[in-house]
């Protein structure tokens, strides 16, 4: 049996070397070479045909290594690029789409942030249906009847974001929304505080806008048929163009496209708003201002996407408002607002002066139970008097087992007061003068818990950096300053999501809500500091045990309101907010619009005195913002 087998394994390495020889022998002769079966040559070929035969075959052979070196050569080219001009690499591509398109999605832990209780907020004042100013909210089709909880009456114009084109017929791709803004109660809402109801149509990515300008002129009609049919049917107001990288090969069919439904909007009914959102960056002027003004009424900035670099996306705030002199100055940070006793005294914070909003009959209970609660802890007054409301509060900040006892924690909760807590931080960079103090920045923190959260003051610059104020002022001369009032400057109500990966790096996660964003300082979750050179919020989110998971960058009232003053100071039209939803259960941002475009006060050249904020079409270009600064007010009323 053994001698059978070593038998058979000889035979086996005689037939494969006998079959290697003979490939290898066809090789040799040319029978086959690199795959292609060749001909043998017979005795009655010459040996002039041979030759010809193999020197086609060598040509073949020479075109396709010089496409290998070809695509080597383009390959190591595109690293090399990649590495020495940051061209984007494929997964930086995936990461800046999911930076540009996903904020139109659902942000992170919304279901928890709509569990919670909605907040509606009352204004004291009304916004002039008369005014040349633009208020400007999205309302995500996602977010359902959320809508019953905005004030529509702070805001001039609610676009309904529900219209994604569909590129091959010009029809909607999402049914339930659009059926939501036809069928809904949406329109009636807003129409009920005197807001126009617009609708939002969005074709987003470069090669949707392409087989969309590249298709029959039946389907821009259909488009247009379809946006019409859909605003009489539900009593909108308008429609709002929002295309995203829009390749330049197509800018002249934009142009003609936009031309063509302002015509039939506007021959449907002129009352029809039009309304079309801008990038951020346009080098290549795809969107000609000067000839779109003549067919568009609201131009929308859309200045959140600064941290959507053209290289990828980068660590840095939404929206910067930069102020280089930050570092230089100290900075007071405070916060003045209605709030229970409890919140006050368990904070870090200098409490600069504290009022009981009860009656003195209820102050005078109070105090004398919180007396009673201190002599029972063992803190005895050597005079046998009581002490009085300032050295009870000290007491009991100060000692840890008054401010834990339940039942004295359940009467500071019950009693509410109007407190100024404070926190100062040193400048980063101080310049030590001779003559006088270094300034101060004062900055007015409304939310009670990301005041109480706040850990610091940082002012730290970006090599590539990039300013609000600059975006502002190139399209202002874009459009010209007499029309710049048709510029709307678009403001986030998100924040951006980065996950931290130890000796990895960072990797972007997505976006969240203002509200749960909220909802995580309020569980003592967040490390808040306070960007003073970009005036921005940074959130560090931590675990039970302290250790960094992600870092958040978002704006709160205080960076919103700073964005809204430059809007108006640029004399810009106004203001857009994406998303209105995002605020869920919270009012600060609703009261930030009221006091910037319903309560604010101006000097009024035309009829010089102070006013409200509401501009009449008549006098709108006779007026100038009345800054804080004494000296400045006085300029204008010499002028």
């Amino acid at each position: 049996m053994l001698i059978w087998t070593h038998t058979r394994t000889v035979f086996l390495l005689l037939f494969c070397s006998a079959w290697a020889t003979t490939a290898l022998l066809a090789q040799l002769d040319g029978s086959e070479l690199n795959g292609t079966q060749i001909l043998r040559p017979t005795a009655e070929d010459s040996s002039e045909l041979r030759l010809q035969r193999l020197e086609k075959l060598r040509e073949k052979d020479t075109i396709i290594e010089n496409k290998v070196v070809l695509e080597l050569s383009q390959t190591r080219f595109r690293t090399l690029a990649r590495h020495w001009w940051g061209m984007p690499t494929e997964t930086d591509r995936k990461v800046m789409a999911k930076g540009r398109y996903s904020r139109y999605e659902k942000p992170l832990g919304a279901d928890e942030m709509y569990e919670q209780e909605p907040a509606v907020y009352v204004q004291s004042t009304q916004i002039n249906s008369k005014q040349n100013l633009v208020v400007w909210g999205w309302h995500p089709a996602w977010a359902g009847d959320k809508f019953h909880n905005y004030n529509f009456g702070l805001l001039t114009h609610a676009a309904f974001y529900a219209y994604k084109l569909n590129p091959f017929t010009g029809g909607y791709e999402d049914f339930e929304a659009i059926d939501q803004f036809k069928n809904g109660d949406f329109v009636k809402t807003a129409h009920k505080d005197s807001c126009k109801a617009m609708l939002t149509l969005s074709c987003h990515r470069g090669e949707r806008s392409e087989i969309f300008f590249t298709s029959a002129k039946v389907v821009q009609r259909n488009l247009i048929d379809s946006l019409i049919s859909v605003l009489n049917y539900a009593g909108g107001d308008g429609v709002e163009i929002n295309f995203e990288e829009l390749p330049i090969e197509y800018k002249n069919d934009f142009q003609d496209f936009v031309r063509e439904l302002s015509f039939a909007l506007r021959e449907e009914n002129p009352n029809f708003t039009i309304a079309m959102s801008l990038p951020l960056r346009d080098p290549e002027k795809v969107y000609d201002l000067g000839f779109l003004q003549n067919w568009v009424d609201v131009f929308i900035v859309s200045a959140y996407n600064f941290h959507l670099r053209p290289t990828g996306v980068s660590k840095v705030p939404l929206t910067p408002l930069l102020k280089p002199e930050a570092k230089w100055k100290r900075s007071y940070m405070s916060y003045s607002e209605n709030i229970s006793l409890d919140s006050v005294l368990r904070t870090s914070s200098a409490i600069k002066s504290l009022d009981l909003l009860h009656t003195d009959s209820y102050k005078k209970q109070l105090l004398d139970t919180l007396n009673m609660y201190i002599l029972r802890a063992g803190i005895t007054n050597l005079e046998y008097n009581t002490y009085d409301l300032g050295t009870v509060l000290g007491i009991i900040r100060a000692t840890q087992d008054l401010r834990d006892n339940p039942y004295l924690r359940r009467a500071l909760k019950a009693t509410a007061c109007r407190a100024e807590l404070a926190k100062y931080y040193a400048a980063r960079n101080p310049i030590n003068m001779f003559l006088f103090e270094p300034e101060q920045d004062t900055i007015q923190i409304h939310e009670f818990d990301l005041f109480s959260g706040l850990e610091g003051i940082i002012s730290e610059s970006d090599s590539l950096e990039e300013s609000l104020e600059e975006t502002i002022d190139r399209y202002v001369q874009e459009i010209g300053a007499k029309h710049s009032t048709s510029l709307v400057l678009g403001l986030p109500y998100h924040g951006a999501v980065w996950a931290l990966e130890g000796d990895k790096g960072v990797s972007f996660e997505g976006y969240m809500a203002y509200s749960e964003i909220r909802n995580l300082a309020r569980a003592n979750r967040l490390k808040v500091r306070y960007d003073k050179m970009h005036n921005s919020m940074i959130g560090v989110l931590v675990d039970t045990l302290g250790n960094p998971l992600k870092e958040i960058y978002f704006d709160n009232s205080t960076s919103l309101g700073l964005k809204m003053d430059l809007a108006l100071e640029k004399k810009m039209g106004g203001v857009a907010v994406w998303a209105l939803s995002y605020d869920h259960g919270y009012t600060e941002l609703w009261r930030t619009l009221e006091e910037k475009f319903a309560a604010r006060e101006i000097w009024n050249t035309k009829l010089e005195r102070i006013e409200r904020y509401k501009v009449a079409k008549s006098n709108k270009i006779h007026y100038t913002i009345a800054l804080s600064r004494p000296e400045k007010l006085i300029q204008n009323l010499k002028q």
